[in-house]
């Protein structure tokens, strides 16, 4: 099984509306930069970039294990679950009222798991991190005032070093 994990310094709420709108994480994810999916179908379909010079490819995935602001997931099969199968999942895990433990997994089965999982074990987890980051950062960067939509820190703009 692959594992990443992260802290995010913001309410469950927040990272659970960034990590769910979608139609919105081609504005921070660098990793999985589009999704197609309606609410309330068993399917959907994403699209994923491995690595920034590789091109993304598109995979139809089965939406699984869906908690309301907690966890969700999807599988994805090549050919057939015989064939290799991965499973991914999102996980909120709360330890205070302005703090998410944000944890991805990502475990493969199937005939050729142990022939492609070691390719793309190293792939995914350095994937997995940058998206990790991104996601601290969108939502890190929401104002918790407003309604909600990101916003630029106070200091964007504005000359760096020496003091006038």
């Amino acid at each position: 099984m692959l594992k990443t994990e992260i802290v995010i310094n913001a309410p469950p709420d927040i990272v659970w509306r960034v990590l769910t709108r979608f139609r919105k994480w081609d504005e921070w994810n660098p990793v999985i930069n589009r999704i197609r999916y309606k609410r309330g179908a068993d399917t959907g379909r994403i699209s994923i970039r491995l690595l920034p010079w590789v091109p993304s490819f598109s995979v139809q995935v089965a939406i699984i294990d869906l908690r309301d602001r907690s966890q969700f997931g999807w599988r994805a099969c090549l050919l057939s679950e015989r064939i290799f199968q991965g499973e991914h999942l999102f996980a909120l895990i709360s330890p205070a009222p302005h703090s998410v433990r944000f944890v991805q997994t990502e475990t493969y089965s199937g005939v050729l798991a142990p022939v492609i999982g070691p390719f793309l074990k190293p792939l995914s987890r350095q994937a997995f991190k940058r998206m990790d980051d991104c996601l601290k950062s969108a939502c890190e960067a929401v104002d918790t005032a407003e309604s909600g939509e990101l916003v630029a820190p106070a200091n964007v703009g504005q000359p760096t070093g020496s003091q006038q």
